[in-house]
Order: structure tokens, then sequence, then C-alpha cells
């Protein structure tokens, strides 16, 4: 391949879901990509959608686990050959988690974190001196979720939003670091998106240090039943979540929000943490 001074868009966990989805949307803006995820076989769909849509130049980085630091950058390198320049990094992979505290075991933790997490920390830091060495226009895009504002009661997703609250503090830590200039850093809030990431999760979850065996439809969604109804209904689609994702990125948007008609719950939350600062204070005054 021969390097393209356009700048690619390099995006994690492109082999689906929402990852698909922005790597389509910016093929649509003649954007060359560099696709990395676990699944060999759904990057080469995403890379034949991609092509269909316009991008001039894609590349495919199957086999990278965004929680081990040498995939990634072994990755972010083969990246940098093939296109020369960057204009995005997308720290995009993740996987669902929604169990009861009691039920998670250390293995779940180490496994959620180090995906939602570290693979975010890992992808930053892989392409972090390019990024402040080429001097251009770029964004670091980093997708976190609606549990990253608020963990919603009864919906068992204490271990997932955990994670995903501290993708919003690395995002703000990088802009600390980067200070003004050309490279901004945005957050995506997804609400309910017509992803895999739920049977994903399922398959991949970590069984005495190996991945579960794949599930099949029909074990994915008895497996799902569970599932807070809210994640049960339709979800926007990954194309139109990406449609909005990078139209908040046009606009220099620090934080976005596929389903901004969800902040109800934000404020129901900023009630109870305004109600236990008002107390607090009492306690202070005496």
């Amino acid at each position: 391949m021969t390097q393209n001074n356009r700048g690619c868009a390099f995006i994690t966990g492109s082999a689906s879901g929402l990852g698909r989805g922005l790597a389509v949307e910016l093929a649509g803006r003649g954007t060359p990509l560099a696709l990395a995820d676990l699944s060999a076989e759904g990057l080469d769909e995403t890379r034949r959608l991609a092509l269909e849509a316009g991008a001039p130049l894609v590349s495919v980085h199957g086999g990278c686990d965004v929680s081990r630091p040498e995939a990634v950058n072994a990755a972010a390198q083969a990246a940098l050959n093939a296109h020369g320049t960057l204009r995005y990094v997308i720290c995009n992979a993740g996987v669902g988690f929604v169990e009861p505290l009691s039920k998670t075991t250390l293995k779940d933790i180490e496994w959620i974190f180090g995906v939602n997490t570290f693979g975010v920390y890992n992808t930053i830091m892989a392409f972090l001196p390019t990024l402040k060495a080429q001097g251009t226009p770029a964004t670091v895009l980093c997708t976190a979720s609606m549990a990253a504002v608020l963990t919603p009661p009864g919906w068992h997703l204490g271990v997932y939003s955990a994670s995903k609250f501290a993708v919003c503090a690395l995002a703000q830590g990088l802009r600390d670091d980067l200070g003004e200039g050309p490279v901004t850093v945005s957050v995506a809030y997804p609400g309910v998106v017509e992803t895999n990431i739920s049977a994903n999760a399922l398959s991949l979850r970590p069984t005495s240090g190996t991945p579960a065996p794949k599930l099949s439809e029909e074990e994915a969604r008895a497996a799902t039943e569970n599932l807070p109804d809210e994640f049960k209904k339709p979800g926007m689609t990954p194309r139109e979540a990406a449609r909005i994702i990078i139209a908040g990125v046009d606009r220099g948007l620090t934080d976005i929000f596929t389903h901004p008609d969800e902040i109800f719950m934000h404020e129901a939350y900023s009630r109870q943490m305004t109600e236990g600062f008002r107390r607090s204070a009492e306690l202070v005054a005496g």
C-alpha cells in the first residue's frame, strides 16, 4: 500500500456494530481507514462496505486485542506504515456486561476493564507520540456510554458503568496533556444502539482463563432475556449513531450524545448528587 497524506481514521472494534457504522460513515466522506478488531471475518465485511461507500484506502488489522498493549502497538505501526498520517484515532472497542455484583469474578473485572478502559489507554498511548509530532488537525474519539454518565439503579450495570466512567476521565487526562493545539478529544455517549455487544460479551467472557465458545443465535437470545427492558427496545442503527457522533466531532463537541432525550436520567442523577451536597453542608455547619 502507498502512503496517503489525507490522514486515516484508525478505528478499534470496527468489525461490527458502532465501529462498523463509524467506518462506513467516514468512508462516505472519502476518509482512508485503518480497521482494527479481534475478528478478521468481521473486518473483511467492514472493509468491503467501506470501499463501496467511497473509502480510497482501507487497511485491515485483525487480531487486535486492545487489552494487550503489544497488540495495539503492532496495529498502530502497521496503520501508520500504510497511511502515513492520522486524522482520527477512534477508541471504540468495548464489551457489555450486565450482572449482579455478587455474581462477578475477578476475571470478569479484569476482562471488562482490560477492554473498556485499558483498551482506550493502550490505543491513546500507541498514537500519542505521532499525534504530537505530526502537528496537523486530528481528533481522538473515545466511545463511552450513557452508563458513563450515571449508573441506573436496578440495572446491574455497576461494573460496566465503572469501566466507562473511567473512559471519560482518561479523555480529560488526554486533553490536559495535549493542551491547546491541533488535536482535539471528544467522548461519545451512545444510548441503545443495534449492536451485538451483549452477545459478544457472552461469547468472549473469560471462563477458566479462556474465552467461552461462541454462542448460537438462540443461546445468545436466551442468555439476554434478563437484560433491563430498556436494552430490549429497538435501538438506533449503528450508521445513524455514527452520523450523529461524527457530526458532533465536526462541530468540536467535547461530549456527544446519540440519545439527548435521555437527559432526564442525568438530571435525576444530578438531583441526587445535589441533595448529597446540600445535606452534607448541614453536617459541616454542625
